[in-house]
């Protein structure tokens, strides 16, 4: 699909400057470049929920524990 973007002077040539450096094409780079944006906010996204996961995965060990220690002490 073809689409027309508007971007400064001294982004586009640093576009065309990494492109170039990667044997891209402009409109190449530019689809490259968008997707690995997107990528990365997608997992960056789904940190809030790794760490609530950490959490409560921390909160099972350590009532395991408590457990553990209140059975050794029968």
């Amino acid at each position: 699909m073809k689409l027309s973007i508007s971007m400064s002077d001294d982004l586009l040539e640093e576009v065309d400057s990494m492109a170039k450096s990667l044997s891209l094409s402009r409109s190449s780079y530019i689809a490259f470049a968008c997707s690995q944006h997107i990528k990365q906010e997608k997992l960056v996204s789904q940190i809030p929920d790794l760490f609530k996961a950490v959490s409560e995965l921390k909160q099972t060990v350590e009532i395991a524990d408590s457990k553990a220690l209140l059975k050794g002490k029968k």
